[in-house]
């Protein structure tokens, strides 16, 4: 006797209509999209100073775990993001605003955040791409972070909180 039979002696393998994988496949669809409509799509622009695989372990844990809590923030809230490293150009100078806005008009973005990264924090600057105009502009001290947790830990908390003050300005 199978078990379904002996937990249920009545039970059958198809309980009502079946629906096909095609259609189910359909809803999921219909439902991801209709839940991304009213997302906001960012640009997180880590401004760096050495190509990522050139990094030592110190700024690479710094940058990619800022990034982390910014994006982490992100999801949470519904929002839809991608990340960039901008490097400096010959002259050790990055590039402009307009370019960044350029490259984020051209991916679709609405807003872009503009991170530097440095030993003790990070400088940011949240811009509107449509426009181009600043809507907040800021730093972070990692001191603002409880200095008990990992370092990791702490750097994920510190963009967590840029995100956070970048998303309190939003209409």
């Amino acid at each position: 006797m199978s078990l379904n039979k002996k937990i249920c002696p009545t039970a059958s393998p198809t309980v009502g209509p079946t629906v096909s994988p095609a259609v189910w496949l359909v809803f999921l669809l219909a439902f991801i999209l209709v839940g991304a409509a009213g997302a906001d799509t960012f640009l997180v622009d880590s401004l760096v100073t050495t190509a990522p695989e050139e990094m030592d372990m110190s700024e690479r844990i710094r940058v990619i775990s800022a990034e982390t809590g910014v994006m982490d923030t992100l999801f949470d809230t519904g929002h839809i993001f991608f990340n960039n490293y901008v490097l400096p150009d010959d002259s050790g100078a990055h590039p402009e605003t307009e370019k960044l806005l350029y490259f984020a008009r051209g991916m679709d973005a609405d807003y872009l955040l503009k991170m530097t990264v440095v030993e003790n924090g990070a400088s940011w600057s949240f811009l509107n791409v449509k426009s181009g105009a600043v809507l907040a502009e800021s730093s972070n001290s990692l001191d603002e972070i409880p200095s008990h947790l990992k370092l990791r830990e702490r750097w994920i908390l510190l963009g967590g909180k840029i995100c956070q003050n970048m998303l309190a300005v939003l209409p």
